[in-house]
């Protein structure tokens, strides 16, 4: 019976704490109260708050369909690339089955289709980002555009990502389109498949 008496005076002394306003006690520990927030309608706030969007001069891109003058990922190949953008395999990296191009306005990359080792005129479009504010879509947009730009003709996106140290957005995306943003603003494009 000793032993039994120590335990028995703490569960009596237990019970739940008192806890200060806009917090629960649940098994003797203090919670913050979750209220019911409606983040759907917090993020679909932000979005409506953007800067509205103000179109530039039209570009021969539609960077959010995964084209660059013309020539889309997956069909586009690196010869009619090369020949728009002013390209030569110089501006490669080859990696084997993959080669990266970095030139002004873009960082491409290309799939070796014939598996040649090496870019040949052949070889397809499989990805790129935008890394220069003067490549524009037919609509105008690009780094440096409104992101309302996207938002308006695509909609809502599939993924958003706040920086919860500055309550900030960095970062949307549409299935394989991702946006970098900064204050509203694109600051970078990827389309990867």
């Amino acid at each position: 019976m000793r032993t039994c008496l120590p335990l028995l005076l703490l569960m009596a002394c237990g019970g739940e704490p008192d806890c200060d306003s806009g917090f629960t006690a649940v098994d003797g520990l203090c919670y913050e109260d979750q209220s019911e927030i409606d983040e759907w309608a917090a993020f679909e706030a932000y979005f409506e708050a953007l800067p509205a969007c103000e179109a530039d001069a039209p570009g021969n891109s539609d960077l959010h369909l995964g084209c660059i003058e013309g020539q889309c990922i997956g069909s586009g190949t690196f010869g009619a690339l090369a020949a728009a953008l002013s390209m030569t395999p110089d501006n490669c990296v080859d990696y084997g089955i993959l080669a990266y191009c970095d030139i002004p306005d873009y960082s491409l990359q290309f799939y070796d289709a014939d598996s040649s080792g090496g870019l040949t005129d052949g070889d397809t479009l499989d990805g790129f980002t935008v890394t220069d504010g003067s490549a524009r879509s037919a609509e105008g947009w690009g780094v440096g555009s409104s992101l309302d730009c996207y938002v308006s003709a695509l909609d809502l996106p599939d993924y958003a990502t706040f920086d919860p140290l500055t309550e900030t957005l960095t970062d949307v995306e549409w299935g394989t389109l991702a946006l970098r943003v900064d204050s509203g603003l694109v600051t970078g494009i990827d389309y990867r498949p």
